[in-house]
């Protein structure tokens, strides 16, 4: 059996742990809350970069400013190079970023969890010390 100041000091211990965890948690949520954010609005981002993406690639020209070998030249630049291009920064780096993203909005979901276990761990420890303390008290009255 533990002796009273022993006990006391322990359950100091065990509140700074679950303070601490709890802070950590708050952080990561404020964390979590920036990264869910920002895949929002690049999400946005590229929808919208998608949607300007035809402007580009279908531009408007006339038979006075493109004709001939330089229309069909044009053409198969914007369809070889350029849309090429366009997709790939929408569908594979703005993804690659949106996959980067979501990696880490789960790894800070885990490492909420993880706390959540060593708050009720150190709960479960901190009610067993406050019996353990109630009795040594009514053994001593």
């Amino acid at each position: 059996m533990m002796t009273l100041p022993l006990i006391g000091f322990k359950l100091i211990q065990i509140i700074n742990k679950m303070t601490s965890a709890r802070e950590s948690i708050t952080e990561k949520n404020e964390q979590k809350a920036k990264l869910e954010q920002a895949l929002s609005e690049l999400k946005d981002e590229k929808e919208s970069f998608l949607e300007k993406s035809s402007d580009c690639l279908k531009p408007v020209f006339t038979a006075k400013t493109l004709a001939g070998d330089n229309a069909n030249l044009l053409t198969d630049i914007r369809e070889q190079q350029v849309e090429t291009s366009f997709l790939e920064m929408a569908n594979k780096q703005v993804s690659k970023a949106e996959e980067k993203i979501d990696e880490k909005i789960k790894e800070i979901e885990e490492e909420i969890t993880n706390l959540e276990g060593i708050i009720q761990t150190n709960e479960l420890k901190h009610e067993q010390l406050l019996a353990q303390e109630r009795e040594l008290l009514n053994r001593n009255v």
